[in-house]
């Protein structure tokens, strides 16, 4: 269920990105006028709206994933609204592309033991690396500063904004010490 909600978002979203950006071109280049350009920039925005619901909280992924289906939907779109015939070349590219975002987003990461499938059992459920206290996937789009890292590299709780001596205090007694002044 996961997945067909995740490609169906990519597909609205694909939708209103490429279907925006054609307006824009037709009011511009085709001198439709503004009301062709203001629709666009609003199908636009619904689109950076829409990329939010994805499941998957890593905007890098999702963003890289949807490269591909833009890359397909692109071509689809001139097809249906410019008459555009792609050659073997641009459908082989878009099959490429779509594997990529098939690869990025739902290919399971079961080697790694530090997964476990997001979401519930049954459910088309993706394996995806957890993140522990010990553990910062380096790879991770959604990196923490590297206080941050260095904090959860100690064992310590992350604490933002917090003075080096608060900080050093606040990890002795996480570790069991005691408080001095």
């Amino acid at each position: 269920m996961l997945i067909a909600r995740s490609v169906a978002l990519f597909v609205v979203a694909a939708l209103f990105e490429i279907g925006g950006a054609w307006l824009v071109w037709q009011g511009v280049r085709e001198h439709r006028g503004w009301a062709w350009i203001g629709a666009g920039v609003i199908a636009l925005g619904v689109y950076g709206f829409v990329a939010t619901l994805q499941p998957d909280a890593n905007f890098g992924r999702i963003l890289a994933a949807y490269g591909g289906v833009f890359v397909a939907g692109s071509l689809a779109w001139g097809m249906v609204a410019d008459g555009y015939r792609p050659d073997r070349w641009d459908v082989i590219g878009a099959l490429v592309c779509l594997v990529g975002m098939a690869v990025i987003m739902y290919a399971p990461a079961a080697a790694d033991p530090s997964c476990r499938p997001s979401g519930h059992a049954g459910q088309g459920a993706v394996a995806r690396p957890l993140m522990s206290a010990r553990r910062v996937p380096a790879l991770d789009s959604a990196e923490p500063s590297r206080r941050t890292r260095r904090a959860l590299h100690r064992g310590a709780a992350p604490e933002r904004g917090a003075r080096p001596r608060d900080r050093a205090r606040n990890q002795r007694i996480h570790r069991g010490g005691t408080q001095t002044p």
